[in-house]
């Protein structure tokens, strides 16, 4: 899937903005570092290979290679403006040869890795972004890379079924994104924000909990479970 521009214009330019907004944005990121770190803490890999599915502008990252100190990690985007920012930002871990960074569609990306050949694949608020039958073929093909017992995580905007609690956690957000724009003198990043928020909650995108959490498990991965949530996002691990 070519990039759909969701993070051109002043979405992409301001994202850290997006991080300053929601107090839980680095709890999530952390959290996909730590999870990977205790999977593969009970396994004997001398330099895990680790895919991660979109890099944003590379805190997920970062926190996976901070919290797998022997891990080497290759990060497809599709957006160049997220890209630039990661390799600038980890150009330490470029330059170490444990971090390579790819302009790459994550199907067609995912289709040419061999089967069982990651030992854990990660995202952090990418996999939303994807309409759903492009969805299902990336979670498809990720599980055939991942090797025998390799981790799925994703932390992202997974819909609660509880409506009202959705409704709830939608409205925060937009509260917290507004005053963080106005504060910032952008109030005009707002309501892109909103608009995005809006395109996530349409039936061919939306992203529920209930239905990925089942998804995941016809696809043929074992123990997937939600391990956190606040307002609208949600870590889910899952087992190959």
């Amino acid at each position: 899937m070519a990039s759909d521009g969701r993070f051109e214009g002043i979405i992409g330019d301001e994202y850290e903005i997006f991080r300053k907004a929601l107090p839980h944005y680095d709890e999530l990121q952390e959290g996909v570092g730590l999870h990977i770190a205790e999977h593969l803490s009970t396994k004997s890999i001398q330099e895990p290979l680790i895919l991660e599915i979109g890099c944003g502008t590379g805190h997920t990252t970062e926190a996976i290679l901070r919290s797998n100190p022997t891990a080497r990690v290759i990060s497809i985007d599709n957006e160049p403006k997220m890209m630039e920012v990661t390799t600038q930002r980890l150009h330490d871990y470029v330059s170490a040869g444990r971090l390579i960074v790819l302009e790459h569609d994550a199907l067609y990306h995912l289709q040419f890795i061999a089967s069982n050949f990651i030992d854990a694949i990660a995202s952090a608020f990418t996999i939303h972004n994807f309409p759903k039958h492009y969805r299902n073929h990336v979670l498809t093909l990720a599980y055939r890379a991942l090797k025998h017992g390799g981790m799925f995580i994703n932390a992202d905007k997974y819909v609660s079924e509880d409506s009202s609690e959705h409704v709830a956690a939608f409205e925060a957000e937009m509260r917290m994104l507004r005053d963080t724009a106005d504060a910032a003198g952008i109030p005009e990043l707002y309501t892109s924000w909103y608009n995005h928020y809006l395109e996530d909650e349409k039936p061919e995108r939306i992203m529920r909990e209930s239905e990925s959490i089942a998804q995941l498990k016809k696809i043929g991965f074992m123990d997937v479970r939600k391990t956190y949530r606040h307002l609208l996002e949600a870590i889910v691990c899952a087992r190959k």
